[in-house]
């Protein structure tokens, strides 16, 4: 019975050692569009995305919970090479525009800055067009690209004096 119990310590010893876990860790996202028309020209949308507590901290650190600060050029290339962070090249992913019923392409921005505002990681990617709206804007946010959150804007006429 001792060396069975022995054995047993031996062996539970050895698969401790050896046994590993990991979790990954959900991302919960808030995403917001912000759209700019001079006329019924569409000139302008911005993409920010609003982190949960737990990426904050997991991007950032605890430290970031509850403050409002920037964060310096090398730490915002550091979260953005991050294993599991969202590329800013996958945007088309996530969001999706159409105007009067043609799709428009959504390219990867060519600028994205990230903040912490009140505890959240914020992302924010601005991108520029040029397109006529005569119509209808369409545009979708999500975490999930099938699923999509379609909201309609629709087209107005500059006031005349």
């Amino acid at each position: 019975m001792q060396k069975f119990i022995l054995c047993l310590l031996i062996m539970i010893g050895i698969l401790s050692e050896s046994i590993t876990a990991s979790a990954h860790p959900h991302i919960f996202v808030t995403p917001r569009a912000h759209f700019a028309f001079s006329g019924t020209i569409f000139t302008f949308f911005s993409v920010r995305w609003y982190f949960d507590d737990m990426s904050t901290m997991e991007f950032v650190g605890p430290e970031t919970l509850n403050t409002t600060l920037s964060l310096s050029t090398s730490q915002q290339k550091e979260i953005l090479t991050l294993e599991g962070f969202p590329r800013p090249a996958q945007l088309a992913n996530y969001f999706r525009v159409e105007i009067d019923g043609s799709a428009v392409d959504v390219l990867a921005p060519a600028a994205v800055s990230l903040t912490v505002d009140q505890g959240q990681l914020v992302t924010h990617s601005p991108l520029a067009f040029t397109i006529r709206l005569k119509k209808l804007l369409k545009y979708g946010l999500t975490t999930v690209p099938t699923l999509l959150h379609i909201k309609q804007v629709p087209a107005f006429s500059p006031l005349h004096s």
